[in-house]
């Protein structure tokens, strides 16, 4: 049986997607999608416009990419095929991009 959150877990969360840390950025999403918390999905998705920008934070935009596409927020396709067309050999962006753009449209 999956673990139900307290409100104030979900607004920890919720701020963690600002947090000055990658780390901790990282953690949110993988609770966003461990929990399936499609309510956190906005403020997941302006997490990972701002993330976009830095390229040492790959393993925190992967996370972000996947948990949209497990919540299946449907505003990320535009940038989800962008990445896709880029089409970037042996990338791990691009293939969660990949995955989770399955996971939206399908």
């Amino acid at each position: 049986m999956e673990k139900k959150l307290l409100p104030e877990e979900i607004v920890q969360i919720r701020m963690d997607l600002t947090n000055k840390a990658s780390a901790v950025r990282r953690r949110a999403a993988k609770n966003i999608r461990k929990y399936n918390l499609v309510e956190l999905g906005e403020e997941l998705y302006l997490s990972y416009l701002h993330e976009r920008k830095d390229k040492r934070t790959w393993e925190t935009q992967m996370e972000m990419i996947n948990a949209l596409g497990k919540i299946r927020y449907t505003a990320v396709l535009p940038y989800l095929e962008e990445i896709i067309e880029k089409n970037k050999r042996l990338d791990a962006i691009t293939s969660s991009a990949a995955l989770a753009y399955i996971r939206i449209t399908r």
